[in-house]
């Protein structure tokens, strides 16, 4: 193998691992950013927690895949703790 062909190789995998490692600080952020968040009073129901994911979504910090994987999670989890249900 020619040296050049060795270095654009390894430069592929850098980039690779450099995407991987973006897309992971990226994700860990906005994880962050929400787990910060202050909680507004009316958000401490499952329809003010769905109300600020929505806040999230409408303000570019979540995409539209984000915001209903989150909102799914929020819904099985009030019905595994019966949250926000009378």
């Amino acid at each position: 193998m020619l040296p050049e062909q060795i270095t654009k190789i390894e430069q592929r995998v850098f980039l690779r691992g450099y995407q991987k490692f973006f897309c992971e600080t990226l994700t860990q952020k906005a994880e962050d950013a929400w787990n910060k968040r202050p909680i507004e009073p009316f958000a401490q129901s499952l329809a003010g927690e769905i109300a600020a994911l929505k806040k999230l979504k409408d303000s570019g910090v979540l995409s539209d895949v984000e915001f209903e994987r989150a909102k799914a999670k929020l819904l099985e989890q009030a019905e595994q703790r019966k949250i926000g249900f009378i």
